[in-house]
């Protein structure tokens, strides 16, 4: 999977921890929490099966502009991107411009963190102020630098797991149209789909838990016409704990006769009974990006890259398990 679109710095790799070990005459246990704790500073970047490497000298950044388009302020998520910025932009020694959409011009030619979508107008307004300009979440990729989570592989995988258990007919919970990484999780199902030769059960809803009750309650009823499936992948986990409610509801066992996959990892996925298998994404990780993204287009005087892709990592949890043909509700 790849990491990354565009050109960044690459870091230099560091000596294999048996090597630093033998060489500083410590235990290999003790290279590896130096390792984490230099990792948390930025200082060096741990890639799963390739090594360690020592991050380029960071270029500082005295003010980052910081706008949010269109997203609810009680988001749990767009809070811990907002939580996240302010932690790193302080361990940095970076002073936040808050920006509004509706605000007047952008005094000086300063780089900018977004978060969310923006109108065409606001974009092209904002495109021409800020120098340089990363965007997180649902933001798009025709303004400024995209970075966000591989969604494609997530739709594919989550399609995988649950053909791998024996599920035959599966069910899809997508989010609004307009929600890029809701669309490109259903790409990669579709994808999966097409080359297993099934027809791919789908319906939208919003990705909340309102959205998620709803729309599985309505399904659970027949009222959509759907056949009956018994692997479900839920665009969010606030709309999988939702569905999970109303197949709860419905007298359906989960995960004996309905498997269930979220998409997020919050921190309620885990205390959902069952606890909800699901994909973590990271956010540390994006935020750190954002700002490593910035520093280096600054120090290396580059343009940003279009868009900067994050791997995510699937969590199985006791939501999921194998397919069954029994079907205790009715036969619809």
């Amino acid at each position: 999977m790849e990491a990354s679109v565009g050109q960044l710095a690459e870091p230099q790799r560091l000596p294999s921890e048996r090597h630093l070990a033998e060489r500083f005459g410590v235990s290999r246990r003790h290279v590896r929490q130096v390792l984490a704790e230099l990792a948390e500073r930025d200082l060096v970047v741990r890639k799963h099966g390739s090594g360690n490497y020592l991050c380029p000298a960071q270029a500082r950044l005295g003010e980052v502009c910081v706008l949010c388009g269109h997203v609810k302020a009680d988001d749990p998520l767009v809070a811990g991107l907002m939580g996240g910025i302010a932690a790193v932009a302080a361990s940095r020694g970076v002073r936040l411009v808050p920006l509004s959409c509706d605000g007047g011009s952008v005094g000086g030619d300063r780089p900018a963190i977004v978060i969310g979508r923006l109108e065409a107008e606001t974009r092209q307004r904002f495109a021409r102020l800020l120098s340089r300009a990363v965007v997180l979440g649902d933001g798009g990729a025709d303004f400024g630098c995209s970075i966000g989570f591989d969604d494609v592989w997530i739709g594919r995988e989550a399609y995988r797991q649950l053909v791998s258990l024996g599920h035959e007919r599966l069910l899809l919970l997508s989010g609004p149209s307009h929600h890029t990484g809701s669309a490109r999780r259903e790409q990669g199902w579709r994808e999966v789909a097409g080359l297993l030769g099934h027809e791919p059960c789908v319906l939208a809803a919003k990705m909340n838990w309102r959205g998620g009750y709803e729309v599985m309650r309505e399904y659970l009823a027949g009222v959509t016409g759907l056949p009956r499936c018994s692997g479900v992948f839920a665009a969010s986990d606030w709309m999988a704990a939702g569905a999970l409610h109303a197949i709860r509801e419905a007298g359906v066992a989960v995960p004996q006769e309905m498997s269930l996959i979220g998409c997020g990892d919050v921190p309620l996925a885990e205390q959902l009974e069952p606890p909800l298998a699901t994909f973590r994404l990271d956010a540390r990780a994006y935020v750190r990006q954002a700002f490593m993204a910035l520093e280096q287009a600054q120090r290396y005087d580059v343009p940003l890259p279009r868009q900067i892709v994050l791997p995510a990592e699937f969590v199985s949890r006791a939501s999921l398990g194998p397919g069954t043909t029994r079907w205790t509700m009715r036969d619809f």
